[in-house]
Order: structure tokens, then C-alpha cells, then sequence
């Protein structure tokens, strides 16, 4: 079975008109509860490394939070395209506010422990695995076609501008509110997005005979992995960024902190790493919302994808001052926002929008699946393999010795330049499959 892109967007049995209005609103809006939530996230690692002093149970919350969002990935692509969009995106986020509302109870208490920590990051990647899905495919159906590029753009840029200040303003507020201030800050954010929803969005339903049931749930799972099968260039692409994910996670989720302390010893040096880090990825996400990408996007993917493995990777392994982690930093970022847009901009040309929550559901759940792999394993391999390998002896050691220096942090510069070679390497092997290649002549 072929499943075909024509269709129409409709509210009820009426066209929605796509005017972007709507759009901007439910960006800005949705912009602001993702940072009180990452702000939520920030400050309970500061929590919990406060109360612990060890960094593996730092990890396990990320680790908890993606392992529940990559299964329910697995499972909830037929209860999104069955479910009102509205209802679903409300629920969901009511139920991550309530995650906030009783660990902040429990706070207040002084009986928080890392158990309820880790619960909630459960339920809450739970959550997200539905509703990241519903967000997509309504800001897909609130703007015209035309401006797809432009949205994404948008959406990388919220996301850029989030990660670059949550770090700030969840450290200040943390330092004079602690836990449950930012926690409240949060419910705050959430009552914003939703009374935007629930009163002022008009969100996009699909017509009756679009939503009819094809059969059980279970079958129904499986429409959106057949879909993928079926597109092999879609699905080349999303194994190739699962593959980059996993290296991602592995440093730059992972140790960079560690190595750029542990080879310059200065905080101070750290800060300004990662935020031109987040500045690259602001400055990106404009690039993409101002202008318009190239006719080849597929290609532009992969460029993107290669250029931040090529330059980010191997500088920032390379460098051991500012003078080369700042550029590595702008080469990193900067691509970023490209990859997400030029992805993006190909599910919404490729996926009809009545299979868009089954399919961007399996997408999620394929691509982000080494995420929790790179989280646990990217430490382990730095504190037992990578770091004593520098004071080992052998022509493999001195020469990493040579190029990188012996104090600390030097085997985790070895580890960004493993990650640099072979993240380039994906990208050009991906960009010579022959279903990728048939795609991008395609579009």
C-alpha cells in the first residue's frame, strides 16, 4: 500500500484558513513553557548533584527521561492520529504539570528524594513522546506551505534561545527561589500555553473520513514503520540521524563540561564555550527563518551535518584554550538549525497529514533511540578507556599525546576526535545512498 501527500487541512468539515497568526502564537507560547520546563530540568540536576556529589545519577535522570519517551514513541502513533489534538496537547501538558506541582509539594516538605525525581522524568518523557508529535503536525497545519522552511527556522531558534539561557536564568533563580521557586515559575509557563490553547488557538482537526479507525491499535502502530519502509530515502535519513545522535550524546551531551574544566581549569571558560554555543545555534536558527534554503535539502543536510562533525568535533578535541573552542563552538551550532529544518521541511512534503502522528511518532522513536545508550556510555568510556589510554604507553598513546597534550581531559579530546571522523563519515556515506539521493532529486 502507497500512501500519497494530497490532502486538505480542515477544522470539523470546514478549511482552516492558514494565515500563520495562529502559528506565531502557539510558537511563542509553547517557547515559554519549554523554558520553564528546562528550567525545571536544570535546577533538579542542580538538586541532585547538590545532595549526591556524583555525576552518574545526573545522567539517570536524563537517561529516565529519554528511555520512557523512545518506548512511548514505540507506541502512541495511533492514539495521536485517533485522539483532538487540542485535548491531547492539554492533557499532556497537565500531566507534566502536575509532575511539577507535587514534587514542589514534596519540596516544601523537605521529603524530595531522587526517587520522586526520577519518577517524574519517567512520566514526563512519557508525556513528551505524545505531545512533541501533536506540536509538529499542528504548527505544520497553522502555516502555509510556503513558509515551512521558515517555521522550522523559528522552531530552531526557540529551541537555540531556550538552551542558551535555561542555564542562566535556572542557576539565578535556583540561587534565590531554590527548587521550588523555579518549580512554580513552571506551573507558571504552563498556565500561559494552555489558556493559549484552550481559548485563543484554533487548532486544526482532521475531517471525519480522514480519522476513521483502520483497524486494531496494534495495526494501526504499525502504519507509520510501513510508511518509512516504504519511503526508503526518509528512512536512510532518519537511521543516518540516529546514528548522529548517538555520537552526540556520547561528548557534547556528555563531557564536554568535563574536558573543558579538566584541561583549562577555569569555569569562567566553560561559560563562554557553551553559550556561543547556544548563540550559534540563535544565529542559525535566524539564517534559516530569514532565508530561503536551497533547492537541494537533502544535500544541505548533509553538508550541515558533516561541516559541525568536521570543524565542531576535531577543534574542540584539538583545542586547549578559547582560541580554538570558540570557533569549534560556531562550527558546531551554527549547522544545527539546517539539519532540523531541511528534516523537518521533508516529513512535512513527504508524510500526509493524516498518518503524521503514527509516522513522526516512529520517526521519534527510531531516530532518538541511541540517545540513552550515548548518555551512559560517553562517561564510562572517558573515565575507564579514553583517559587512561593518554598515560599508557604505546605508539597509539604518545602519539595522542603529542597532538592533544596528558592532562586531564586529553582522552576526552581524543573521544570528539573519534566523534569528528566518524560523524563526517555517516554523513557522506548517507549522502551517497542511492534512496537518499533519489529523494533529494525529488524535491
Amino acid at each position: 500500500m502507497q500512501y500519497h501527500s494530497k490532502h486538505l487541512i480542515r477544522q470539523g468539515n470546514h478549511k482552516v484558513k492558514k494565515n500563520g497568526t495562529g502559528f506565531y502564537l502557539f510558537w511563542s507560547t509553547q517557547m515559554v513553557s519549554t523554558l520553564g520546563s528546562s528550567m525545571t530540568s536544570y535546577a533538579l540536576i542542580l538538586w541532585i548533584y547538590e545532595r549526591t556529589h556524583r555525576a552518574f545519577p545526573v545522567s539517570l535522570l536524563s537517561f529516565y527521561s529519554y528511555i520512557s519517551y523512545i518506548i512511548a514513541s514505540f507506541l502512541t502513533g495511533p492514539f495521536i492520529d485517533r485522539g483532538n489534538r487540542k485535548r491531547t496537547l492539554v492533557l499532556c501538558d497537565s500531566i507534566a504539570a502536575l509532575c511539577s506541582l507535587l514534587i514542589c509539594i514534596v519540596s516544601l516538605q523537605h521529603n524530595l528524594n531522587t526517587g520522586y525525581v526520577f519518577a517524574a522524568a519517567v512520566i514526563v518523557g512519557a508525556t513528551n513522546a505524545v505531545s512533541a508529535p501533536i506540536q509538529t503536525i499542528v504548527a505544520g497545519c497553522l502555516i502555509p506551505q510556503r513558509n515551512y522552511e521558515k517555521a522550522s527556522g523559528l522552531k530552531s531558534f526557540s529551541s537555540s534561545l531556550t538552551a542558551a539561557c535555561t542555564p542562566a536564568f535556572a542557576t539565578v533563580f535556583y540561587s534565590i527561589w531554590g527548587l521550588s521557586g523555579i518549580l512554580i515559575v513552571d506551573l507558571c509557563s504552563f498556565f500561559v500555553a494552555v489558556s493559549a490553547l484552550l481559548f485563543v488557538i484554533n487548532v486544526p482537526e482532521p475531517a471525519p473520513t480522514e480519522r476513521k479507525d483502520q483497524g486494531s491499535y496494534i495495526e494501526e502502530g504499525k502504519i507509520g514503520y510501513l510508511f518509512l519502509l516504504q519511503h526508503k530515502g526518509l528512512f536512510q535519513i532518519i537511521i543516518s540521524m540516529c546514528i548522529m545522535n548517538f555520537f552526540s550524546r556520547l561528548t557534547y551531551e556528555n563531557i564536554l563540561p568535563a574536558m573543558i574544566l579538566g584541561r583549562s581549569g577555569s569555569s569562567t571558560v566553560l561559560a563562554w564555550v557553551t553559550g556561543v554555543i547556544g548563540i550559534g545555534g540563535i544565529v542559525g536558527g535566524l539564517m534559516v527563518s530569514l532565508f530561503p534554503l536551497p533547492k537541494h535539502k537533502v544535500k544541505l543536510l548533509y553538508v550541515a551535518a558533516g561541516f559541525s562533525f568536521l570543524f565542531g568535533d576535531l577543534l574542540m578535541g584539538f583545542g586547549k584554550s578559547l582560541w580554538l573552542w570558540l570557533p569549534a563552538a560556531v562550527a558546531a551550532s551554527i549547522p544545527i538549525p539546517f539539519i532540523i529544518a531541511t528534516q523537518q521541511y521533508l516529513l512535512y512534503q513527504t508524510v500526509p497529514e493524516q498518518l503524521q502522528g503514527k509516522v513522526f511518532a516512529a520517526r521519534n522513536a527510531i531516530q532518538y533511540a541511541t540517545i540513552p545508550i550515548g548518555i551512559l556510555l560517553g562517561g564510562w568510556l572517558s573515565d575507564s578507556v579514553f583517559e587512561p589510554l593518554i598515560g599508557m604507553q604505546g605508539s597509539i598513546p604518545s602519539l595522542l599525546r603529542k597532538f592533544l597534550g596528558s592532562t586531564p581531559g586529553s582522552g576526552m579530546g581524543a573521544m570528539f576526535l573519534c566523534t569528528g571522523i566518524l560523524g563526517t563519515l555517516t554523513c557522506i556515506i548517507a549522502a551517497r545512498n542511492k534512496h537518499v539521493k533519489k529523494l533529494d532529486s525529488s524535491m
